[in-house]
């Protein structure tokens, strides 16, 4: 029988072993993983709101990439 093991990133994603071996193999590293999906999902939720919802919550369109970078934990310029 196959038991698969799971490792658990910092954002509460669980990453199955053999995902996380592939990946090591590959020369990538889950949390990179993780960062990549954490902002593009920032970065979606963002775009699909209106101009007025972004207003409201004080982002402007510009600032949209720069706020799912940080979100996602990537360094900045800033």
């Amino acid at each position: 029988m196959t038991t698969l093991t799971h490792s658990t990133l910092r954002d509460g994603f669980r990453l199955p072993s053999f995902l996380r071996r592939l990946l090591d193999a590959a020369g990538l590293s889950a949390e990179a993983l993780a960062q990549r999906r954490i902002y593009r999902q920032t970065l979606g939720e963002l775009a699909a709101m209106t101009d007025r919802d972004l207003a409201d919550i004080g982002i402007s369109r510009l600032s949209i990439g720069q706020i799912a970078l940080e979100a996602a934990g990537y360094r900045t310029g800033h």
